[in-house]
């Protein structure tokens, strides 16, 4: 699942996991965290 988030006015993300409120098992794991800047426009070309 991909989520696509602003920081708030700190600059800073907090990240929690934890089960759905529904599930059975009430376990929970987070297998990664890819963390990237999205950037404006710019007059770069490849």
């Amino acid at each position: 699942m991909d989520f696509v988030v602003d920081s708030d006015d700190s600059g800073f993300i907090n990240i929690s996991i934890g089960p759905d409120s529904n599930s059975i098992v009430q376990n929970a794991f987070l297998n990664g965290v890819e963390i990237m800047e999205m950037m404006g426009k710019s007059n770069l070309v490849p």
